[in-house]
């Protein structure tokens, strides 16, 4: 199944996860910096002390992906949150548009901060980046805490994605985009928070569709997709290799990622824990917060 259903979940999921800094209030601009890692430019947001969590977002995110769980989670840890290379405002210099190369920046991420012993959480394209991480030798990690993750991609990219990357019809699709986009913005996250509705911040949709999505944001969007089907083939072939705990969390409504790939997931890598939150859905961190942090709380231990 691919990770988004369809073109108008496509189309919405660009607009919906492209947000900038200063469109959410909750984050303090003191807390957000810019570092090196790996010749790109990675824009970050740090807050608390303690044990580091390293949080990394989906396909297409942003640091603002994680606003629901950070305050909560600075009680007790040091919280990194990250723009992928591509995404959000981080730079996209001679991408490589892969699992392998999200794990190689999060890696440089851990070693250029100074992160010791992390629990490394990933949502959604973020879960896969999780294990991408975990099949390498990974003595430096204290555990993986892998949210809704995609682990398998059936048929063929759509052909959107061909189209974001020929640059006059990307951007041409992006203006459509941003004149037409709110109702469809609507309608695909009914479907990512379905059936938790509720749990959407009401200001959720109208934010973001203020930003005008960035270009490099479309064009990684649109590579990573196409890339993803032989990364995930690569991945499973190491499943063995996993030796770090491993925690897979999913909703079991997710209409975007099948729960059947959670329990799938589970039972390829010994020692895993899975945990199944009833009437949840692909968007875990806003229906679920409080369950999700005893899940981070049990890595850290």
């Amino acid at each position: 199944m691919k990770i988004l259903s369809s073109p108008v979940m496509i189309l919405c999921m660009l607009i919906l996860f492209t947000v900038p800094a200063y469109a959410d209030a909750s984050l303090h601009d003191s807390n957000i910096q810019f570092v090196d890692v790996l010749n790109q430019q990675i824009r970050i947001y740090e807050t608390g002390c303690g044990q580091p969590v390293l949080l990394i977002h989906g396909l297409p995110g942003c640091i603002e992906d994680w606003e629901s769980i950070m305050p909560e989670l600075s009680k007790r840890f040091r919280v990194v949150a990250y723009d992928r290379p591509g995404h959000g405002f981080s730079s996209a210099n001679n991408l490589k548009y892969n699992l392998d190369y999200n794990a190689d920046i999060a890696f440089a991420i851990v070693d250029k901060l100074g992160l010791e012993n992390p629990v490394i959480v990933g949502h959604s394209y973020g879960g896969s980046i999780t294990l991408a991480m975990a099949v390498r030798d990974v003595s430096t990690i204290k555990a993986f805490v892998s949210v809704s993750p995609v682990i398998s991609i059936k048929g063929k990219p759509d052909l959107i994605f061909k189209i974001l990357k020929i640059p006059l019809m990307g951007s041409a699709l992006r203006l459509f985009i941003k004149l037409f986009g709110h109702n469809m913005v609507k309608k695909g996250m009914e479907v990512a928070f379905d059936p938790n509705q509720k749990d959407m911040p009401r200001d959720f949709i109208n934010k973001r569709c203020m930003i005008i999505s960035l270009p490099h944001n479309v064009v990684t969007t649109a590579r990573e997709e196409m890339a993803i089907c032989p990364d995930l083939s690569n991945i499973t072939n190491h499943y063995d290799k996993i030796n770090k705990p491993l925690f897979i969390v999913h909703g079991s409504s997710d209409r975007v990622v099948p729960v059947g790939d959670a329990i799938s997931l589970h039972e390829k890598v010994p020692g895993s824990k899975l945990i199944l939150l009833k009437e949840t859905g692909h968007m875990v961190q806003y229906a679920k917060p409080t369950e999700l942090i005893k899940v981070i709380e049990e890595a850290a231990d």
